[in-house]
């Protein structure tokens, strides 16, 4: 197999495989494709232009896949943001820690990449149920004492108090006069 057939300029002497191969497939130097190069696509048929097509269907996919990535990330906000507002209280089933719970949740969801099922979830088990303000404060059951406050120092409660006394009933009405003796 001689390299004559494939690069013409080979033969001669002092040229390298290397060189022989950039003066075929280089460019000439009016920017135009070299001759050779040219004539090898078109017995190939192949267009001397790519077709624009595969090129708008490739940008096509990876532009839908962005659009969905950025539009499961908006909605992931939304709901990161509906947590950090909503109170305690305002979770269904609220057991306490409910909020921690689910910041816990969708931070981690974040860092798995999975954080558009988690906001899909939180959707539908809290947001949907119970509309954020909806809800009045709850009020404290009778008897209930806020906890004491850390370090100790907690004012004494209260010595207890039997309750007042109910109100006296109020007085019988006042007997009638006696009638005035008959007049004589």
């Amino acid at each position: 197999m001689s390299l004559k057939r494939y690069f013409p300029a080979a033969h001669r002497e002092g040229v390298t495989v290397y060189e022989a191969v950039l003066q075929v497939c280089r460019p000439a130097r009016n920017g135009s494709p070299h001759p050779r190069h040219r004539r090898a696509r078109v017995r190939a048929g192949l267009r001397q232009q790519p077709d624009g097509a595969f090129g708008v269907a490739f940008c096509g996919i990876y532009g839908c896949i962005a659009a969905f990535g950025i539009a499961t990330f908006a909605f992931w906000v939304w709901m990161m943001i509906d947590v950090f507002q909503r109170q305690e209280y305002e979770f269904p089933n609220s057991s306490g820690s409910s909020k921690t719970t689910w910041l816990v949740v969708m931070l981690v969801s974040w860092l798995l990449s999975a954080y558009w099922i988690a906001a899909i979830v939180y959707y539908f088990m809290v947001f949907k149920k119970i509309k954020r303000g909806t809800m009045g404060t709850p009020t404290a059951p009778v008897g209930y004492a806020p906890p004491a406050p850390p370090g100790g120092y907690a004012p004494a409660p209260p010595a207890y108090q039997p309750p007042p006394a109910p109100p006296a009933p109020p007085a019988p009405p006042a007997p009638p006069a006696p009638p005035s003796p008959p007049a004589e």
